[in-house]
């Protein structure tokens, strides 16, 4: 693959000690970006936790965000963060 041309990014600034579950990798994301491609999955973000889980949570497909629990996923100010900002970061 060309730089760029992965869809998947990481959260780098967790502990997988949390007692929280957080996302840790998070797919189809846009490279640059905070939205994700609604067209690989059939609208469906595909979310890896910390805890171990996965699961696959519908894009909005005008805003191409995610929504968990009534706010976009990757707003800093989402609960699931514990109010640190997710680092995201996209494999080179």
């Amino acid at each position: 693959m060309a730089q760029g041309e992965c869809g998947f990014a990481y959260i780098g600034n967790l502990l997988t000690t949390d007692q929280v579950a957080r996302p840790i990798a998070i797919t189809p994301l846009i490279a640059g970006t905070t939205r994700f491609d609604p067209q690989p999955f059939d609208g469906k973000a595909v979310i890896l936790w910390t805890d171990t889980r996965v699961r696959s949570l519908p894009i909005d497909r005008g805003s191409g965000q995610v929504m968990l629990d009534g706010k976009n996923l990757l707003d800093p100010s989402h609960p699931v963060w514990g109010g640190q900002p997710p680092v995201i970061a996209l494999p080179e």
